[in-house]
């Protein structure tokens, strides 16, 4: 028995070492306990104290001994070789994963094995909690969320984000099972909710985001909207919502069912982001009559998807397809065209159609007149029609025209019109009538001429005008008799109008041959013009041609060597003048006449009722008598002489010039002066001489711009400048603010003519500063800054005197005029200066006495007003003796155009005043050889 048991045992023992001590699983034991929801993971391997445990091989088997294999896109139990060992994963665990798991090992031939338990326990899951969730503002939004597992009683609770405490059950929120429910969602309902679960060993929680949508609104409706075939229509609709809406786009038949548009070749669909809103396009090409209909547009976005199709928004509108009006062939016409005969009665007809319906109207073509529906006159009748047709309604109008005229032919235009355009078509109206003459007056007139010689093929034929339908056949008649071709002396021919205007228009001319004495062709010819309605006559005139009588002479100026005529033709019987002929001589004088021909050119700017040839005659001498002829000539010959005999006039020096510029200049230092050139007095102007000189005004409260300045009396003497070519001339180096008297000569061989003058004032300096900077500075603020300035540096002396010399220099003055020593303690001067100082009173007495007496000079020496007060710039007063001129040499002039001229009158330009310096001095002493009062 013994040996049995031990037979027995012994083997058992090595099974259990083959069966779980040889295998390791690291951390883990026989048996583990694990969560769902978690992942777990356990390596398998051969204690490293077995032989050859690095060559064993390893396997896997679950629960329900299949064997575990690698991983693939759905495994979720699957082992990772883990070299030396096989790991077993488990990812993520779940309740089903409990029971026994066996890794099996084999090297060499021999097999271990050991088995792992595993317990799974419940952990907390959450169910169906998308982290992004949705609601519609104005309605119920539920959010949806539960929870399962976990050890022990599972607790839940919501939260959101921003709102204290726990949500419960009120009038804002109800809490059901799976889901939070949000009773009137709003704006303020978006945000973070969190759902909390909770077990006796854990809790979880789930964040959960709300957004609040809003139900798409149409803020741009769908108007009604009109094209025309052929033509591109465009529809507008825009909406707002949150998220941004989509927008589709529906065709509505009419039993209002919808049918989605889709984009083809002919329609396109298109959105734009305009301010956040969606605006949805719809373009449909090349509109067709079928396109017509009613379009819907709707508004879609995520709330719709969540409430349903009864909340998509909708606007509809027509898209009305109009046609182009067409004008069928006229109805009841010849050829094409419409005839009528002169007296007779004809209608016109125009059918027109388009939709919508056009107006139709009648308008003969060079006329404005419109013939419409309802006109009835004794000689017009307009009547209209409906062409009742849904698809291409139409009108017809007809136009009766009744006891037809001659004027009545031509073009008729009937035009459609509606929306969507206009469109026009002719057809002609051929009026059968007797011949008329018109356009005999306006074309040839009734009188024709012819003489001796003639060539003119303009003369010599008497032309009939005639119009009719049929054409007429012209026959000529004098006195009596019938001019027919091959009458002797005669001619026929006969042509058509050219003119589009008068297509019914023929002309017939009778050529006449006149050999100066066959004077019997001469007088009244009648010309009958006939067709199948009826003939007409008219009598036309030839008579014999004259040449012209004399003409009208007028003469218009008149110069030393120059004289203008003014010639106007006579009235003439026969063909107008062609031109003039000029002969002149020196009365009395041997030598031949100069003639002169002159073609005639209308100037009707001299008169508009005459009409005047301008003759200009030269190389005349001054102050001569002259005979002159002028003679009219035409076609036919010379007329008579119109003599007329003049004197002209003599040389004379050149007329005052006009001064061009204004009485105020720009510039303060210069006077542009510009002049226009005077009349010359019958000889060339040699050069101009410009004077000017500075002088005082009467005040006045009058415009100066327009009455001048008035001259008071002059200030300096004439400055001037001759050998000027040009008619402008600058004046440089005056004073600012200052009146200057200008005056420009012109001559000629005679010498000087009388001058233009303007008074004319230099701008002010501070206008300058102010024009220069901007800004405007008053003659009082300057007066007040010299002033300040002045007394700032009398300061600054009289500083500098008290320290130099122990005195200031008011003290100073008064004791070296008044002789005064200073009371606070000063002494004038030294014991050694008492007779120097002496010396120098007694001069400053002398010099004193000098100036009173120049002072009352200077009064009795001023001078009186140059011209009277009623005196004004421009009148020149021959009989006062001018005053004295200083030419300047040529070098000197440009010197004196850049000094400024003294602003002193001459009557105190004698007197000076001793300086201070040499009144201060006595004789035979300088001021440097004074001794200082301090010494």
């Amino acid at each position: 028995m013994k040996d049995i048991y031990l037979l027995i045992i012994i083997p058992l023992l090595g099974l259990h070492s083959v069966l779980g001590q040889d295998i390791d699983f690291g951390p883990y034991g026989a048996e583990e306990s694990v969560k769902t929801e978690t992942n777990f993971f356990v390596t398998c391997k051969l204690n490293s104290s077995m032989p050859s445990a690095n060559m064993a091989t390893y396997k896997w088997f679950k629960v329900d001994n299949t064997e575990v294999t690698s991983r693939d896109s759905i495994t979720r139990v699957y082992v990772v070789d883990r070299s030396p060992g096989l790991e077993l994963n488990l990812e993520p665990v779940q309740d089903e994963d409990a029971g026994r798991y066996r890794c099996v090992a084999s090297v060499g031939g021999q097999t271990y094995e050991r088995q792992l338990f595993l317990t799974v326990r419940a952990t907390i899951t959450f169910n169906d909690c998308l982290t992004e969730q949705f609601g519609v503002v104005g309605h119920r939004s539920e959010i949806m969320c539960s929870a399962s597992g976990g050890e022990g009683t599972l607790s839940t609770e919501w939260r959101k984000e921003g709102v204290v405490g726990t949500l419960v059950t009120n009038n804002e929120y109800a809490i059901e099972t799976k889901k939070l429910v949000v009773l009137q969602t709003t704006a303020a309902s978006a945000g973070t909710y969190t759902y909390y679960a909770s077990a006796s060993t854990e809790k979880k929680s789930q964040r959960i985001t709300l957004k609040a949508l809003t139900i798409p609104a149409i803020v741009q409706p769908l108007l009604s909207k009109k094209a025309v075939v052929g033509n591109t229509a465009e529809m507008f609709c825009m909406a707002r919502g949150n998220p941004s809406p989509r927008i589709d786009w529906f065709k509505v038949d009419e039993n209002g069912n919808q049918v989605r548009m889709q984009t083809d070749n002919r329609i396109t669909i298109e959105e734009r982001n305009v301010d956040g809103d969606t605006q949805g396009i719809m373009m449909i090409k090349n509109v067709q009559k079928e396109d017509e209909s009613y379009y819907a547009c709707k508004a879609y976005n995520k709330a719709t998807e969540i409430l349903g199709s009864a909340t998509i928004p909708e606007t509809k509108s027509n898209l009305d397809v109009q046609t182009i009006p067409t004008i069928g062939e006229f109805q009841d016409t010849t050829n094409g065209q419409y005839q009528g005969r002169e007296g007779a009665s004809v209608t016109m007809k125009c059918e027109a159609r388009g939709d919508p319906r056009p107006v139709v109207v009648w308008t003969k073509v060079g006329s404005n007149h419109q013939y419409t529906e309802g006109q009835n006159s004794e000689t017009v009748s307009v009547t209209k029609e409906d062409i009742a047709d849904p698809n291409n309604p139409g009108v017809r109008l007809s136009l009766g025209l009744k006891g037809l005229e001659a004027s009545a032919f031509g073009n008729y235009t009937c035009t459609a019109r509606n929306e969507a355009g206009e469109v026009s078509k002719n057809v002609k109206l051929e009026v059968l009538f007797s011949p008329n003459f018109d356009g005999q007056d306006t074309d040839y007139g009734r009188v024709f001429y012819t003489w001796k010689g003639n060539t003119d093929g303009n003369f010599g034929k008497v032309v009939c005008v005639a119009n009719g339908n049929p054409q007429p056949v012209f026959n000529w008649y004098k006195d009596g008799t019938e001019i027919v071709q091959g009458t002797s002396g005669y001619g026929l021919s006969e042509e058509k109008s050219t003119d589009p205007r008068y297509p019914y228009r023929h002309i017939s001319k009778l050529s006449v041959s006149y050999n100066g004495a066959n004077d019997n062709i001469f007088g009244t010819y009648t010309c009958r013009a006939t067709n199948n309605i009826k003939p007409n006559n008219q009598t036309l005139q030839l008579k014999r041609a004259e040449v012209p009588g004399m003409p009208v002479v007028t003469i218009q100026e008149e110069k030393p060597t120059v004289l203008t005529f003014w010639l106007m033709e006579p009235n003439v019987e026969g063909p107008e003048v062609t031109q003039f002929k000029v002969t002149y001589k020196l009365t009395g004088g041997p030598s031949e006449p100069v003639e002169l021909i002159i073609p005639k050119e209308f100037r009707d700017y001299i008169d508009v009722n005459k009409k005047y040839t301008v003759a200009i005659i030269n190389q005349l001498e001054p102050n001569k008598d002259y005979t002159f002829n002028f003679y009219a000539e035409n076609n036919v010959g010379i007329g008579v002489s119109k003599e007329m005999k003049k004197r002209t006039p003599p040389i004379t020096t050149p007329s005052a010039a006009v001064i061009k510029t204004n009485i105020n200049s720009a510039d303060s230092t210069r006077i542009r002066v510009i002049w226009d050139p005077p009349n010359d007095g019958g000889a060339v102007i040699l050069h101009y001489k410009v004077t000017w000189k500075q002088v005082a005004v009467r005040p006045s409260n009058q415009t100066l711009d327009s009455q001048g300045y008035v001259l008071d009396y002059q200030l300096t003497d004439d400055t001037f400048v001759e050998d000027i070519k040009d008619s402008e001339f600058n004046i440089n180096g005056l004073i600012p603010g200052s009146y200057y008297q200008v005056q420009v000569y012109a001559k000629n061989s005679l010498g000087y003519g009388m001058p233009g003058i303007s008074i004319i004032k230099t701008r002010e300096a501070e206008d300058m500063v102010a024009a220069s900077t901007g800004v405007t500075v008053s003659t009082g603020i300057i007066i007040c800054i010299v002033v300040g300035i002045f007394l700032v540096l009398l300061i600054i002396v009289d500083v500098i005197c008290c320290v130099k010399n122990r005195c200031g220099i008011i003290m100073c003055i008064r004791e070296k005029v008044g002789g005064h020593s200073s009371e606070d303690g000063y002494s004038a001067a030294k014991t050694d200066d008492v007779e120097n100082l002496a010396k120098r009173d007694e001069l400053m007495e002398e010099v004193k006495a000098a100036e009173e007496e120049n002072l009352e000079n200077a009064e009795d020496e001023k001078k009186e007003p140059l011209l009277p007060d009623e005196q004004q710039v421009d009148t020149v007063d021959e009989s006062e003796p001018a005053h004295e001129v200083k030419e300047l040499e040529p070098e000197d002039k440009t010197e004196q155009l850049e000094a400024p001229a003294s602003e002193k009158p001459p009557a105190e330009t004698d007197t000076q005043s001793p300086t201070q310096e040499e009144a201060s001095s006595t004789p035979g002493e300088t001021p440097e050889s004074r001794p200082s009062e301090g010494d």
